[in-house]
């Protein structure tokens, strides 16, 4: 058990060393820089104790938010930093698509999924519309992350929100996965033309992770 504590904490500390050059737009850096703060706010406002940034985009944020708070808020204790791939590694690809069109096709889930999105109203409004979870992508999350959100704050961190269908899948999943978390909330920080302030979105190993095409569960932390 120790030996795994110990390889868990060396790849939590470990962080590729991203080139935030490459976001050349002032504009861009200075809203980047600007949600990562009201991220940090919100951290410390509503005691959040651990947050799940969505894989493989939203890395170059956590990497952010890592810094910001040790240079602001390196008195206090630093929530938990979890990475999840609930994309097309969950599922196979016709599944994860299927259940992907599903979600963004239904307008009542995409006006909820505007603002934060509670787990437990995200798997029930799932279900209300006939709209199920993978039971392997259940467990296998299960698997990965065992007891760690027992009665924790949680809050999953989607960077960029289109449809809401990632939002609201990966609220439902942790929901059904999860029960005995305190509160799981899902939330974006970017959404329409903002897009274009995270080139690393277009730019294939930018986060130093790279999808491969096969129908594993996909996870890291």
């Amino acid at each position: 058990m120790e030996a795994t504590r110990l390889r868990r904490k060396k790849v939590l500390e470990f962080q590729p060393a991203f080139k935030f050059e490459i976001i050349t737009s002032p504009e861009a850096r200075t809203r980047i820089f600007q949600k990562v703060q009201e991220l940090i706010q919100r951290v410390q406002n509503e005691h959040i104790d651990t947050l799940v940034f969505l894989d493989k985009s939203a890395r170059p944020i956590s990497w952010l938010f890592r810094e910001l708070w040790g240079r602001e808020c390196a008195d206090q204790p630093m929530p938990n930093v979890r990475f999840i791939n609930i994309g097309r590694n969950v599922e196979s690809h016709q599944q994860h698509d299927s259940l992907h069109q599903q979600i963004a096709a239904n307008e009542n889930i995409y006006e909820h999924a505007e603002g934060d999105v509670n787990a437990v109203e995200a798997k029930n409004m799932l279900q209300r519309n006939a709209i199920g979870i993978q039971e392997t992508a259940i467990h296998e999350i299960q698997k990965i992350y065992n007891d760690d959100f027992v009665d924790q704050q949680v809050l999953i961190i989607d960077e960029y929100m289109s449809t809401g269908a990632t939002k609201v899948k990966a609220a439902a999943l942790f929901a059904e996965a999860f029960p005995q978390a305190k509160q799981i909330i899902s939330t974006h920080l970017f959404s329409g033309d903002e897009k274009d302030y995270m080139p690393w979105k277009f730019i294939p190993g930018a986060t130093g992770i790279l999808e491969l095409n096969d129908s594993s569960f996909y996870q890291s932390q």
